[in-house]
């Protein structure tokens, strides 16, 4: 599920995810959302300033609300996925698309798809 970013930086997220003896031996060791976490996804904010599909069932961002949060898959430490995202995974998805002469109505950059009508 894409609220995973949201559970990022908490020291028992990968004794949780991958190990199945894993049991938190306090409340800290719970791992939950840290309310303060503000994650988005870049592209698809900025597609919706520009007008390339409606905000249905989402959020827009202005400017100012994206400065208070970071992008859901951009970390200086490693900017690999963000970049294999937009350059290669989702240019690559619209090539196939385009290829085939299939219509699509959005580009889901939070699950890395194109959005069809009808869907899949």
């Amino acid at each position: 599920h894409s609220a995973v970013c949201t559970l990022e930086g908490h020291e028992s997220l990968g004794a949780a995810m991958t190990d199945p003896e894993h049991t938190p031996a306090s409340n800290a060791q719970i791992v939950t959302s840290n309310p303060d976490t503000f994650r988005y996804w870049v592209m698809d904010q900025l597609f919706l300033m520009a007008g390339f599909w409606k905000p249905k069932n989402c959020f827009k961002l202005n400017i100012t609300d994206m400065m208070q949060g970071t992008d859901a898959i951009l970390h200086g430490d490693d900017p690999c996925p963000f970049l294999a995202m937009y350059l290669l995974q989702i240019p690559s998805l619209l090539v196939l698309d385009l290829i085939a002469g299939t219509t699509w109505l959005k580009i889901d950059f939070c699950i890395g798809k194109i959005v069809k009508e009808g869907g899949d």
